[in-house]
């Protein structure tokens, strides 16, 4: 990632009120975190609260789960579109340990 990637992806977090957590190049990641309001205008998504039940072993009742999500697609500015090649950490599923609710957790960009 170049030094100019690097500022043009930070000054767009900043710029919607993103707080840089962390940043590395050789990874070609930055760390950012917000409300979900901030990351909603961010990156035009809606995130909502979901709930549903699951069984967490063969034969057991089904125990409801709350986690944060989104619905359709994650937007990046056009100038951004060949720099930021994944947004992580805007849904919270339980996949091996429990999930905390609220705001979105720090979020990642990988450029």
């Amino acid at each position: 990632m170049s030094a100019e990637d690097l500022k043009r992806v930070t000054d767009f977090a900043v710029k919607n009120g993103l707080k840089i957590e962390n940043t590395n190049a050789t990874r070609r990641s930055i760390v950012v975190s917000g409300t979900v309001n901030q990351v909603g205008k961010a990156f035009a998504v809606k995130l909502g609260r979901y709930e549903h039940e699951v069984a967490r072993r063969r034969g057991e009742k089904p125990v409801k789960e709350i986690h944060h999500g989104h619905d359709g697609f994650i937007h990046v500015p056009k100038n951004l579109e060949e720099v930021i090649v994944g947004i992580f950490g805007l849904d919270n599923r339980r996949i091996s340990k429990r999930n905390s609710s609220g705001d979105p957790p720090n979020i990642q960009l990988r450029v």
